[in-house]
C-alpha cells in the first residue's frame, strides 16, 4: 500500500489575520441575515449592502455568514 504524504504548508500570518477578520465580519452579518430572513422569508447579499455592509465584505463573507445565520441562537 502506498502512503501519500501531504506537502508541507506554509502559512502567511497576514492571510491568517485576513481569515480572522472575515470570521468576525461574518459573525456580525449572521444575526442581520437571520433578522432579514425572519422579516422577509429570505435574505440576499444586496440586503446586507442595504443594511450598510460594504459590498466587498458581503462578497467575501456571504457564504460563512449565511451558514452561521442558520445556527440557532442560545440566548
Amino acid at each position: 500500500m502506498a502512503v501519500i504524504q501531504a506537502p508541507e504548508e506554509k502559512f502567511d500570518i497576514t492571510e491568517d489575520r485576513h481569515w480572522s477578520e472575515d470570521g468576525e465580519i461574518a459573525a456580525r452579518m449572521a444575526p442581520v441575515i437571520a433578522a432579514i430572513t425572519g422579516r422577509k422569508g429570505g435574505c440576499l447579499p444586496q440586503d446586507l449592502v442595504a443594511e450598510g455592509f460594504p459590498p466587498g465584505q458581503v462578497s467575501r463573507c456571504w457564504q460563512i455568514a449565511l451558514a452561521l445565520s442558520a445556527i440557532p441562537s442560545r440566548r
